[in-house]
């Protein structure tokens, strides 16, 4: 995930020359395109990431399974858990979303993906700030989180939904699972390094030049991530924009009522939070928690391991960050 990459540059050498070089594969297309061995392969990458954001230890997976980590038991428990999740992240997928993607072909010819993200764009007329905690948005952190807009978000209230893109399904393999495919000669170190320190900044690379040719490119990008990521970006040049400070956040009663995995994953924002506010906010509720931070001029915000709403504004700025002139 987003959070081990460190130290690139969003510019550079084109990526296509490097991943041409290294033997890896790219993909690039709308969702309603890519064939079966496409989707296959982006299920098996980005299944387990997103299962341990709501199971981040085998400690809090043995609370949900009852079985001890280790056991036989435990390890068919987490297989079918993760085959779950193949299934639900997939199904997320929209026919007309946008996936790229940086891969690799075995020796038997089977394809394994490295790294994936897709864009999102909304479709309708309405305000963004009413679209919001709408189940009827195209767009992912619109349907899944409530928050409120501010003077400082960089896009007016009333800028319709079609006018914002998200970036999401956001999934790089870390170094040991590039290790492994190196080993079983999959990969070459060089292009295992290349993924690794470089496999977000092509996908995002990629992906923001792709909607800059558009007729009618987004004019900025909603999403939700922890703020050290997001702090990485702007430390590269990224204009973000928090959208949790003016009015905090939190999940629709709907996302609540997802399933186990789902509480599990927001269980994590009221253990994170109970040290920073007091009782009574807390029983109000994340939004109340978050909202009090911001109004008591709490800083400490990428110490926190919650996935939170922001902007990525389309604008100059952003473009210098990826090397536009």
């Amino acid at each position: 995930m987003m959070e081990e990459l460190q130290g690139s540059t969003l510019g550079g050498v084109p990526q296509q020359v490097r991943a041409a070089s290294l033997g890896l594969v790219r993909f690039d297309s709308p969702w309603w395109v890519l064939g079966g061995e496409v989707r296959a392969a982006l299920g098996e990458l980005v299944a387990e990431p997103y299962l341990r954001l709501s199971y981040p230890t085998d400690a809090a997976f043995t609370v949900a399974c009852g079985h001890a980590p280790g056991s036989p038991a435990f390890a068919a428990a987490w297989a079918a858990a993760v085959a779950r999740s193949r299934e639900t992240q997939l199904a997320t997928y929209g026919q007309d979303d946008w996936v790229c993607g940086i891969g690799a072909r075995r020796a038997d010819g089977t394809l394994v993906a490295l790294g994936t993200m897709l864009t999102a764009r909304g479709v309708r007329d309405i305000p963004w700030s009413a679209a919001i905690g709408d189940v009827g948005s195209r767009l992912p952190t619109l349907r899944m989180l409530r928050f409120g807009t501010g003077p400082h978000d960089g896009i007016p209230a009333d800028l319709p939904e079609r006018a914002l893109g998200e970036f999401a399904r956001i999934c790089i393999r870390q170094r040991p699972e590039l290790a492994a495919l190196v080993a079983e000669g999959t990969l070459s170190t060089a292009a295992a390094t290349e993924v690794e320190g470089r496999g977000f900044d092509e996908l995002f690379a990629r992906s923001y030049r792709r909607d800059r040719a558009l007729p009618d490119p987004p004019r900025a990008y909603v999403g939700n991530a922890k703020p050290r990521m997001m702090a990485v970006l702007a430390a590269r040049g990224v204009d973000v924009r928090p959208l949790y400070l003016a009015d905090g956040a939190e999940a629709t009663p709907r996302i609540l009522g997802g399933g186990e995995v789902v509480g599990a994953y927001f269980a994590q924002w009221t253990t994170a939070l109970a040290p920073l506010v007091s009782p009574a906010i807390l029983a109000a509720g994340p939004r109340a928690a978050l909202r009090e931070l911001a109004r008591s001029g709490f800083t400490a915000w990428e110490t926190l391991p919650l996935s939170l709403p922001h902007l990525i504004l389309a604008n100059a700025r952003t473009g210098a960050a990826l090397g536009e002139s």
